[in-house]
Protein backbone atom coordinates (compact mmCIF):
# COMPACT_ATOMS: atom_id res chain seq x y z
CA UNK A 1 0.00 0.00 0.00
CA UNK A 2 1.50 3.61 -0.93
CA UNK A 3 1.08 6.35 1.51
CA UNK A 4 2.48 9.30 0.12
CA UNK A 5 6.18 7.99 -1.02
CA UNK A 6 6.43 5.39 1.10
CA UNK A 7 5.38 1.93 0.62
CA UNK A 8 4.20 -0.20 2.95
CA UNK A 9 4.23 -4.10 3.63
CA UNK A 10 2.78 -6.32 6.11
CA UNK A 11 3.54 -10.27 6.44
CA UNK A 12 4.12 -11.81 3.15
CA UNK A 13 5.86 -15.63 2.25
CA UNK A 14 9.31 -16.34 2.01
CA UNK A 15 9.62 -19.57 1.04
CA UNK A 16 13.15 -21.69 1.79
CA UNK A 17 13.37 -23.80 -0.77
CA UNK A 18 16.19 -25.87 0.91
CA UNK A 19 14.75 -26.03 4.52
CA UNK A 20 11.77 -27.49 2.14
CA UNK A 21 13.73 -29.95 0.88
CA UNK A 22 15.13 -30.89 3.98
CA UNK A 23 11.68 -31.12 5.91
CA UNK A 24 10.76 -34.55 4.77
CA UNK A 25 7.61 -35.87 6.13
CA UNK A 26 7.09 -32.51 8.02
CA UNK A 27 6.63 -30.01 5.07
CA UNK A 28 3.58 -28.48 6.40
CA UNK A 29 4.96 -27.44 9.49
CA UNK A 30 8.19 -25.71 7.62
CA UNK A 31 5.96 -24.06 5.64
CA UNK A 32 4.03 -22.52 7.89
CA UNK A 33 7.71 -20.79 9.19
CA UNK A 34 7.22 -19.25 5.97
CA UNK A 35 4.98 -17.10 6.73
CA UNK A 36 5.55 -13.75 7.83
CA UNK A 37 3.93 -10.65 10.06
CA UNK A 38 6.04 -8.07 10.05
CA UNK A 39 5.96 -4.55 8.55
CA UNK A 40 8.60 -2.78 6.21
CA UNK A 41 8.83 0.69 4.24
CA UNK A 42 10.21 1.41 1.15
CA UNK A 43 11.40 4.95 0.90
CA UNK A 44 10.26 5.21 -2.95
CA UNK A 45 12.44 8.51 -3.58
CA UNK A 46 15.54 6.55 -1.57
CA UNK A 47 14.88 3.34 -2.45
CA UNK A 48 15.65 2.58 1.18
CA UNK A 49 14.17 -0.21 3.11
CA UNK A 50 12.93 0.39 7.17
CA UNK A 51 11.68 -1.85 9.46
CA UNK A 52 8.71 -0.90 11.51
CA UNK A 53 8.45 -1.13 15.18
CA UNK A 54 4.82 -1.66 16.47
CA UNK A 55 3.19 -1.87 19.76
CA UNK A 56 0.68 -4.38 20.65
CA UNK A 57 0.37 -8.24 19.88
CA UNK A 58 0.62 -8.69 16.12
CA UNK A 59 -1.60 -10.53 14.07
CA UNK A 60 -0.69 -14.35 12.83
CA UNK A 61 1.46 -14.34 10.12
CA UNK A 62 -0.46 -14.21 6.83
CA UNK A 63 -0.16 -13.05 3.04
CA UNK A 64 -2.00 -13.07 -0.02
CA UNK A 65 -3.79 -10.16 2.27
CA UNK A 66 -5.01 -6.72 1.39
CA UNK A 67 -4.78 -2.99 2.82
CA UNK A 68 -6.47 -0.31 3.04
CA UNK A 69 -6.57 3.43 5.19
CA UNK A 70 -9.32 4.58 6.53
CA UNK A 71 -8.50 7.79 8.49
CA UNK A 72 -6.07 7.04 10.90
CA UNK A 73 -6.01 3.27 10.27
CA UNK A 74 -4.61 0.69 8.27
CA UNK A 75 -6.92 -2.13 7.57
CA UNK A 76 -5.79 -5.39 6.46
CA UNK A 77 -8.05 -8.00 5.41
CA UNK A 78 -8.17 -11.75 4.11
CA UNK A 79 -5.56 -13.52 2.83
CA UNK A 80 -4.04 -16.93 4.49
CA UNK A 81 -2.44 -17.69 7.86
CA UNK A 82 -0.65 -20.53 9.44
CA UNK A 83 -4.24 -21.49 10.60
CA UNK A 84 -5.50 -21.19 7.44
CA UNK A 85 -7.47 -24.29 6.14
CA UNK A 86 -7.29 -26.40 9.54
CA UNK A 87 -9.86 -29.17 9.64
CA UNK A 88 -11.20 -31.84 12.36
CA UNK A 89 -11.46 -31.63 15.82
CA UNK A 90 -7.37 -31.81 16.52
CA UNK A 91 -6.85 -28.56 14.38
CA UNK A 92 -9.86 -26.59 15.44
CA UNK A 93 -8.94 -22.53 15.37
CA UNK A 94 -10.50 -20.43 17.78
CA UNK A 95 -12.39 -17.57 15.99
CA UNK A 96 -10.25 -15.39 18.01
CA UNK A 97 -6.90 -16.58 16.39
CA UNK A 98 -8.20 -15.99 12.82
CA UNK A 99 -8.04 -12.33 12.63
CA UNK A 100 -9.35 -12.15 8.69
CA UNK A 101 -9.65 -8.28 10.14
CA UNK A 102 -6.88 -6.56 11.53
CA UNK A 103 -6.33 -2.72 12.10
CA UNK A 104 -2.91 -0.84 12.50
CA UNK A 105 -3.96 2.63 14.57
CA UNK A 106 -1.53 4.82 13.31
CA UNK A 107 -2.76 8.11 15.77
CA UNK A 108 0.49 8.49 17.63
CA UNK A 109 2.70 5.41 17.29
CA UNK A 110 1.63 1.90 15.28
CA UNK A 111 -0.38 -0.27 17.80
CA UNK A 112 -2.31 -3.16 17.07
Amino acid sequence: MQVGTNMIIQGGFAFDEDAQKQADFRQGTQLQACYLNDIRILDTEKHEWARVRVSGTPPLPRYGHTANISGPDIIFFGGWSIHSGARGEQNFIPPSDINYFIVLNTDNELIW
